[in-house]
């Protein structure tokens, strides 16, 4: 259970703050293949949160090997989301320079 909770935990950091970013319209033409990468674990997390819902006993749900797992492909993933997120946003910086 505690595998679970910590892996929701920092699921939850990483989605809360690329989801705001990624519902811009310029990032999903900028970055197509990042933002499906990130609509991908963005279904997975609305189903986790609907199941969690639904499931009375926390031990119920955490003790699922298939939710683990994707838990920790999604946390990889909205890494690799994040880092190339910077990577452009500091391009993108790059050619504003300032006064």
């Amino acid at each position: 259970m505690s595998e679970v909770l910590e892996k929701w935990m920092k699921l939850q950091i990483s989605y809360m703050y690329l989801q705001p970013i990624f519902t811009s319209g310029d990032i999903k033409k900028s970055l197509q293949q990042y933002y499906k990468m990130f609509k991908q674990v963005d279904n997975r997390w609305k189903q986790n949160i609907s199941h969690a819902r639904r499931v009375v006993k926390v031990m119920d749900f955490s003790n699922n090997e298939t939710l683990r797992d994707n838990m920790g492909e999604d946390i990889i993933i909205l890494d690799k989301v994040q880092k190339n997120l910077e990577n452009y946003l500091t391009i993108k910086r790059s050619n504003f320079s300032r006064l």
